[in-house]
């Protein structure tokens, strides 16, 4: 990491979250073998929020080069209700892909510290981010 850290930076992710795990679909490739894809929920969801995160990370220039960490981040998912309700860390991961696809990240693999938690909002589903660049961990 090359300078100053960057500042913190907070998105928002709008819409119900979605995970790729818990919401798999069985299809066929054209011979008939059996695969599994993320649900059409799931893939919505991965469409939307990398559009939207490309919308708030990137200037009017351009995009701003991807955070290459060591990063910190926090993770709050807002869910509609408890219906089918997915585990806290499949929606991290899935928050992970959709970070690194918008190219806010380089790589989740430079994430070294994070929080995460899960509540409810029945009004405003959503994912709030915030992440910055840390100083590297010594080793």
């Amino acid at each position: 990491m090359g300078g100053a850290p960057r500042p913190v930076i907070a998105l928002t992710i709008l819409g119900q979250p979605a995970s790729k795990k818990n919401s798999m679909r069985i299809a066929r490739t054209a011979r008939g073998t059996p695969f599994l894809l993320p649900s059409k929920a799931s893939a919505a969801w991965t469409r939307d929020a990398v559009q939207q995160l490309r919308l708030q990370y990137w200037h009017d220039g351009g995009p701003l080069a991807p955070l290459e960490g060591p990063l910190s981040v926090q993770l709050r998912f807002y869910l509609r209700d408890g219906r089918s309700e997915p585990d806290l860390d499949n929606l991290v991961a899935a928050a992970f892909d959709v970070l690194q696809s918008a190219k806010v990240i380089g790589n989740d693999r430079r994430i070294v510290a994070l929080t995460a938690s899960k509540s409810f909002d029945k009004a405003n589903p959503r994912v709030e981010l915030v992440l910055h660049e840390v100083a590297a961990v010594a080793a």
